[in-house]
C-alpha cells in the first residue's frame, strides 16, 4: 500500500522548470519524506552512499572502499525548491543566508571567495571557501540557479590536506554537471 502512495505523491509533487533533479519520496516513521538531489555525473573511483544521502537529504558521494564516516572527504549535492526559501529572492540573498547560519554555527570560520567554476553547460557558478578556525571540516561550496531550484555542490575534508588532495576532483565534477535539456 505504501508504494502506491509514495507514487501518488510524487505525482503531486509541483513540476519545476531547469535543474535535472531526483524526485523520490520514502516513508519516515509515521510519514512521507520527499527528497530533491541534483543529478550529478559520475565520479570516476566514488559511490553514492545512499543511506547517508537520506540522512544529510543531498546526494552524498564517498570514495570507493570508504564510507562517509571514514572517508577524508565526501562531496555532495543538494537541490532546493526556490518556494520553500521565500526568504531568499535571489541565489545572492540565499548565498549570504548560508554565510549566516555557518557563522552562528562557528563563529570562528573563515569564509572567503573562492571564484566562479563554468558548469559543463557554461553557466558561471559563485564559489566560497569556509575553513576552520579550530577543529572542524574544511570546506568549498558552489552555488548554482536553475528554474526553481538553487543547487549547492559542496566538498567537505577532514583535514586541509585531504581538501587539497580532493579539491581538484571536486572541482572537475561541478564543471561536468549540465542543466537538463
Amino acid at each position: 500500500m505504501l508504494k502506491p502512495l509514495a507514487l501518488l505523491c510524487l505525482a503531486l509533487l509541483p513540476l519545476a522548470a531547469g535543474a535535472e533533479v531526483e524526485k523520490f519520496a520514502v516513508v519516515c516513521e509515521t510519514r512521507m519524506c520527499f527528497y530533491w538531489w541534483p543529478k550529478v555525473p559520475p565520479l570516476p573511483g566514488w559511490h553514492q552512499d545512499r543511506a547517508r544521502s537520506i540522512e544529510q537529504d543531498a546526494n552524498v558521494l564517498v570514495p570507493d572502499g570508504r564510507s562517509f564516516g571514514d572517508a577524508p572527504a565526501v562531496v555532495y549535492a543538494r537541490a532546493v525548491y526556490k518556494p520553500r526559501v521565500p526568504e531568499s529572492a535571489s541565489l545572492k540573498a540565499f548565498i549570504d543566508q548560508d554565510r549566516r547560519t555557518f557563522l552562528e554555527k562557528r563563529p570562528d570560520i573563515a569564509i572567503a571567495e573562492a571564484g566562479t567554476v563554468a558548469t559543463g553547460d557554461g553557466h558561471a557558478w559563485r564559489s566560497l571557501t569556509f575553513f576552520p578556525g579550530r577543529g572542524g571540516p574544511w570546506e568549498r561550496v558552489v552555488y548554482g540557479e536553475e528554474g526553481d531550484f538553487y543547487l549547492i555542490f559542496t566538498l567537505s575534508a577532514n583535514d586541509k590536506a585531504a581538501y587539497d588532495r580532493a579539491a581538484p576532483l571536486f572541482e572537475s565534477w561541478v564543471k561536468r554537471y549540465r542543466e537538463a535539456p
